[in-house]
């Protein structure tokens, strides 16, 4: 859904670039017929165009695309925290569904506009001529051509009958209804554009200019004269071409007009450069962001990440644990890493943006991994499930030991006191409420998108960059003893904890029993190549 929107987006760019171009350059010409293709073309080009924007690479300076998400290494949050966190409101999925609901009504009126047209052809008296039908109807507004059906009114009937006649035949042998069906579908699918709608008004425009060009030869004055007399009532707005569409005085001041010099032409040629700069202007970054917040705007209900299930929780943490790779001043997989103790608290997990690793279906994660359990010192051959997560006080996860190959996950019951959930600096590694940033994670994201800088001589990859940084939240709210938990590049890693330290003072630190404390916090950082 926020594809097709993204798309519809650039579109009606697009054909905003070119209506003006038109508008300016060729709309007060003669050329008529040369006009009319032309318009036909801009709708082509708005339509074609768009999809020429993904391969167009300006070399504008690199910028990263951050993507924060929750703790992953402290796994586990209180869930009364998460469930008290206001939703933040999604408006690009507002937006979308904004415009969905604009389609409707719009196709809706064009519905009910062939329908009535229908009506009126179908209750009119029909007299088969030659090459088209002549549809008598006191309903119709005014004449009108559609198909081959020519509506007149018993009014039109008169001495204008020869020419208002002529009139809507040659919009039939020009084939003029055909133009109007592409326009009106533009219409309806970039309603919220003006100039598809201006555009459309400029196609009916130049069908009467070139139907006009062509009857009034023989007597100017007498064509003129018709039009004033028929010109009074409101003519059709559905696929239909109508003698009394245009405003009489426009009409006849074009006929007046004097014929354009040939050389005018020349000016179509501004176009294709014009056409160029409505792509160059997609491709600006403000443009490239708006579309993609657009693209990925997806109307969905908000839902409770609730997971109860001690066995999910087990094997999440324990999976992110096994396949990190930290470096030598980070704590090692097969020293004491300690699971964060649960309170009464129902506990949800939390879930990191999606990643290439994190798409590869569980199934595959669980067949190349075979963990084993232990509880209390003692092989555990039961479900996890049936491990009650209020009795656990820490899990430490063993990845080096020669017996186990493949890991072995050591559980610890008990109830949990302070020192367990200290390391050796006294830093809390699971206080009974942890820190937050804030204004909560929301404005912790728009923070770090705000003041992260693509490092200068940085490598560019087509693959992101993940680092994830460690620091302690002191009891009074500050940053210290920042450091990157898995290395990625040197100057990823100093950028991640540069951005990081700038947070200090905007957190609200941890408690424990009622009393702030100085905890640890981990936030992965994605740096992703804009292109």
């Amino acid at each position: 859904m926020g594809g097709f929107v993204a798309y519809i987006f650039q579109s009606a760019v697009v054909m905003t670039f070119l209506y003006l171009a038109y508008k300016w350059l060729l709309a007060p010409l003669t050329f008529h017929g040369m006009n009319r293709a032309v318009i036909i073309s801009i709708y082509l080009m708005s339509w074609v165009l768009p999809v020429l924007v993904p391969f167009i690479h300006i070399g504008y300076p690199h910028s990263p695309e951050v993507m924060v998400e929750l703790p992953v290494m402290q796994g586990i949050i209180m869930a009364d925290d998460v469930q008290n966190a206001p939703a933040p409101i999604n408006w690009w999925s507002i937006l979308v569904c904004l415009y969905y609901i604009g389609v409707v009504l719009v196709a809706l009126f064009s519905i009910v506009g062939i329908m009535q047209m229908v009506r009126i052809i179908n209750g009119g008296e029909k007299i088969r001529r030659r090459g088209y039908i002549e549809v008598i109807s006191d309903r119709a507004p005014g004449p009108f051509s559609w198909l081959n059906y020519v509506v007149l009114r018993k009014q039109d009937l008169d001495d204008g009958y020869d020419m208002v006649l002529e009139h809507e035949l040659t919009h039939l042998r020009l084939c003029h209804w055909l133009d109007l069906i592409p326009a009106w579908i533009t219409a309806v699918l970039q309603w919220f554009s003006p100039a598809s709608w201006l555009l459309m008004r400029e196609l009916r425009d130049v069908h009467e200019y070139e139907v006009d060009e062509r009857v009034s030869k023989s007597n100017p004055t007498a064509y003129q004269l018709m039009l004033i007399r028929k010109t009074a009532g409101a003519g059709l707005p559905i696929f239909a071409d109508s003698l009394n569409h245009s405003q009489i005085k426009k009409r006849i001041t074009m006929m007046m007009t004097k014929k354009t010099s040939p050389m005018r032409r020349t000016a179509a040629i501004a176009l294709p450069a014009v056409a160029a700069l409505s792509l160059l202007t997609l491709s600006q970054p403000i443009f490239a962001e708006i579309i993609g917040n657009v693209r990925d705007a997806l109307p969905s209900a908000v839902q409770d990440h609730k997971i109860n299930d001690s066995a999910s929780i087990l094997q999440t943490v324990a999976q992110d644990a096994l396949a990190a790779d930290v470096d030598e001043s980070a704590p090692k997989l097969n020293e004491d890493v300690a699971l964060p103790a649960t309170s009464e608290s129902e506990v949800v997990t939390a879930q990191p943006a999606v990643t290439e690793e994190a798409a590869k279906p569980k199934e595959e994660k669980k067949s190349s991994m075979q963990m084993h359990v232990f509880v209390d010192g003692k092989p555990y051959d039961g479900n996890l499930s049936d491990i009650d997560p209020k009795t656990i006080a820490k899990m430490d996860v063993v990845k080096n030991d020669p017996a186990y190959p493949d890991g072995k996950i050591m559980i610890t019951t008990g109830p949990a006191d302070e020192s367990r959930i200290k390391d050796d600096n006294g830093v809390f590694t699971a206080p009974a409420k942890i820190a937050d940033f804030k204004g909560g994670q929301e404005a912790l994201m728009i923070f770090l998108g705000d003041n992260v800088k693509w490092p200068t001589g940085a490598p560019v990859s087509d693959k992101p960059v993940r680092a994830i940084v460690q620091f302690t939240v002191n009891a009074d709210g500050t940053i210290s003893d920042a450091k990157v938990m898995r290395k990625t590049n040197e100057l990823f890693d100093n950028e991640a904890i540069r951005v990081v330290n700038l947070t200090s003072g905007h957190w609200i630190p941890a408690q424990y029993e009622g009393k702030t404390v100085a905890s640890k916090f981990t936030i992965p950082i994605t740096f992703k190549d804009k292109k």
